[in-house]
């Protein structure tokens, strides 16, 4: 499925902190519903979010979230 997806989609997916389930994304990327540059928007912005979720549960409240880690 990796190699099914956009070079610029595999980019931001090697580059994310977690390992990300690709089903969707595929589907969606193979169904025409989102362009390669639009998936690898998409793959970093979910990636930004749990990151930031994940140290915020981590380290509670005082630890700063960074501008467009959250929505």
């Amino acid at each position: 499925m990796f190699d099914g997806l956009p070079l610029v989609a595999r980019e931001a997916v090697a580059g994310a902190r977690f390992d990300w389930a690709l089903g969707e994304w595929f589907a969606d990327w193979t169904a025409g519903k989102i362009s390669a540059r639009g998936l690898a928007v998409k793959i970093q912005a979910v990636d930004k979010v749990a990151s930031a979720s994940e140290r915020a549960a981590t380290w509670g409240p005082d630890y700063p979230i960074l501008k467009g880690e959250l929505p």
